[in-house]
């Protein structure tokens, strides 16, 4: 038995120690951490907050972050502060006014264990270029307090640029996949497997196409069993193919390359295809190494377990050339990787409406869910805008996230969406024409689900009801509004809950998503509405696409032109046969 007696020790208030500890990277847990602000915060205020909430959903990564709003309040330890000379929290309303951008530490006012991180300016301008200095790594942090002079943003990002996606315009070496070399190196018989993760952009158009080509190079120790020797390679732990590791190796020894560890290592490279069909925005190739050895006899085993196997940092995966088109909404999109709003890493082209008096409630959701983007892109949001319902006109040409049911009633009403049959009402269920729609599919007379529900039914939901709704914009085609809203103020969180639960998210497909129950219990996905199209394709592949859609429509065109074809033939062949007869008749 081991007993330990600890004794907390209060940290020094040194920035020298950010991100913690607000972010401690050795806590495997969620990242639970509280934005404070002060009544009637401004919407640009939320903005720079978004940023920061963003690259804290990056510093979290796979544990995932929920960023809590407090309104006036003090957290229970740590929480970062956004406040201006002109509105500040009523905790600190003493404090003097600043200059320009300010980024201090504090040790909480009533708990000596805890922090306070202020992030401070003159007005909102000030926050965001004290937010832009955070998360680009342009502050100096050290000691109490930093003062930011300026701060430039890099150019804007391009489309399918986003740093933890795989590149588009060029061949990705698996080196720049993976963290650390070592990481593609395994030892022993039965080692474990090399896990390379990729994320891929959800409307990559991979229709009809071979594979995605992977350059595979990989070294190893002789084995003693070629036999029982092999390299598997699965895709999102589906086989894919193996590979014999033969005595002699499969190309021999590559030339112009010493490893010192792996001095007896024998190489080989292969070239794979991976089917297009099995890839995902969040995927991982895993490769499996396995030796095949005598055992001796009896229960002894004195096998050296010395034999070593590395996939070689140069293999490569080729993503180039493949076009970007798919069909919206689709709300797998969104709780996978938050596309659309994930095309440009910077949300350049991402509008977030919030009530012009939101909630705290709101604002988290907002937060919370500026995280989810960031750990998605592995860029902070820069750019992001947030904006009120009156200020429709910023909504022109971007991509719409609206948060809560009072953001979304004014915009449904600018828009001539009728809410009570809409979105307003979430206790409307419509149920689409499912026998007609497959029907009219197979005719080629409708491209996608039948707008005009079969039936409509009207309740009123007593328990907590929340929905992410998708349609397109009717401030600009061919762009996307996804809206989070609820039936009762509080229950915004069912949907951050739902979206943290990976069964969840694997469920959510269409144009709306359910989520019933106190703890998010069950969810409903459904596909009603007009879709669109998104991305270019060229003309050929278009129509190919098309009528590879609509069988029928291409068997019925074809007959028609074999129809047409054969008339025409025959009136050629008749006219010469005349031609021929007339000639004949005039030598006679």
């Amino acid at each position: 038995e081991l007993l330990l007696e600890v004794q907390p020790v209060a940290q020094a208030a040194d920035l020298a120690y950010f991100p913690e500890p607000f972010f401690d990277p050795r806590n495997l847990q969620r990242l639970d951490l509280p934005f404070i602000f002060a009544a009637g915060a401004s919407h640009e205020t939320l903005a720079a907050a978004a940023e920061l909430a963003s690259w804290f959903g990056i510093r979290a990564a796979w544990r995932g972050a929920r960023i809590e709003a407090l309104v006036d309040r003090l957290p229970e330890r740590y929480g970062i502060v956004f406040t201006t000379n002109d509105l500040m929290p009523q905790f600190l309303e003493q404090r003097p006014p600043v200059t320009g951008p300010v980024i201090e530490i504090m040790d909480h006012p009533e708990n000596r264990w805890g922090k306070l991180l202020l992030v401070r300016g003159r007005d909102t301008k000030d926050l965001r270029t004290a937010v832009h200095a955070m998360v680009l790594g342009e502050a100096t942090f050290s000691g109490t307090s930093v003062e930011v002079s300026d701060s430039v943003l890099l150019k804007e990002r391009q489309p399918y640029d986003a740093p933890s996606w795989v590149r588009l315009d060029r061949p990705v070496k698996f080196g720049e996949l993976v963290g650390n070399r070592q990481a593609l190196q395994v030892s022993g018989h039965q080692p474990g497997a090399i896990r390379i993760d990729l994320r891929i952009p959800d409307d990559l158009f991979t229709w009809r196409s071979a594979g995605i080509p992977l350059k595979l190079k990989y070294r190893y120790s002789a084995p003693r069993m070629a036999d029982e020797s092999r390299l598997t390679v699965k895709l999102n732990d589906q086989f894919l193919t193996a590979f014999n590791l033969r005595q002699s190796g499969q190309g021999g020894i590559k030339e112009g390359v010493t490893i010192p560890l792996f001095s007896e290592l024998l190489s080989s490279a292969n070239k794979l295809l991976l089917p297009a069909f099995g890839m995902k925005h969040r995927n991982q190739l895993q490769f499996q190494f396995s030796f095949g050895y005598h055992q001796n006899a009896g229960c002894s085993n004195h096998t050296l377990d010395n034999l070593q196997a590395a996939i070689d940092d140069d293999s490569e995966i080729d993503l180039t050339g493949f076009p970007h088109y798919t069909a919206l909404p689709n709300l797998r999109f969104f709780a996978n990787s938050g596309y659309p709003f994930t095309r440009l890493a910077d949300l350049s082209e991402t509008v977030a409406v919030l009530d012009q008096q939101p909630t705290a409630e709101e604002i988290s959701t907002l937060l919370t869910m500026a995280g989810r983007l960031g750990e998605s892109t592995g860029f902070p949001a820069t750019r992001l805008q947030v904006v009120a319902p009156s200020e429709a006109t910023k909504l022109k040409d971007h991509e719409i996230l609206i948060v809560g049911s009072r953001a979304a009633s004014p915009l449904m009403e600018r828009w001539g969406i009728d809410p009570a049959a809409s979105l307003g009402k979430l206790g409307t269920i419509s149920t689409p024409s499912l026998v007609v729609t497959p029907l009219y599919d197979w005719f080629g007379f409708s491209t996608g689900p039948d707008p005009s529900p079969a039936a409509r039914t009207r309740v009123k939901p007593g328990g907590p009801l929340a929905a992410i709704v998708g349609f397109e914009s009717p401030e600009t085609p061919k762009r996307s509004v996804v809206a989070l809203m609820s039936n009762k103020p509080g229950n915004l969180h069912l949907l951050l809950d739902a979206l943290e639960n990976p069964e969840a998210v694997s469920a959510m497909h269409g144009s709306a998503v359910f989520i019933r129950g106190a703890k998010a219990a069950s969810s409903d996905s459904v596909l009603v509405g007009n879709t669109y199209v998104v991305g270019e394709l060229s003309l050929w592949n278009r129509i190919r696409f098309y009528f590879s859609l609509h069988p029928l429509l291409l068997i019925s065109l074809t007959v028609v032109v074999t129809l047409i074809v054969a008339f025409i033939l025959w009136r050629l062949l008749r006219g010469a046969a005349r031609r021929r007869m007339e000639a004949g008749e005039d030598d006679q």
